[in-house]
């Protein structure tokens, strides 16, 4: 995900819509902690 919104990529990519639903599967099934990713679990999902 990070390469669809990296400052020398098109910025065309991260305007699609393909990439827009992937983003918001990945945010409602994982985050980022610790610097490691990881999934949520009962309680700290996001929907």
């Amino acid at each position: 995900m990070a390469a669809f919104y990296h400052p020398a990529s098109p910025k065309h990519l991260a305007e699609l819509l393909e990439v827009e639903m992937l983003r918001c599967c990945w945010i409602g099934q994982f985050w980022l902690g610790e610097g490691n990713l990881k999934w949520r679990e009962k309680g700290n999902l996001y929907l």
